[in-house]
């Protein structure tokens, strides 16, 4: 998960076995969620989303 349900801002990622398979946004722009979507199109594992939640923080 990242951001904060507290502030009703938050992104959740979901999977199966080591694949990123949905994510369910909340309070999020579109920008957030882009990089999500392409992930669960590529199939990407949860190692490469990972990455993708790192390089929002920073």
């Amino acid at each position: 998960m990242d951001g904060d349900p507290a502030e009703r801002r938050f992104v959740a990622a979901y999977g199966s076995g080591d694949r990123v398979t949905g994510v369910l946004a909340v309070g999020m722009p579109p920008k957030a969620v882009r990089r999500w979507r392409q992930a669960i199109a590529s199939s990407a594992s949860w190692q490469e989303a990972r990455g993708i939640r790192e390089a929002q923080i920073n």
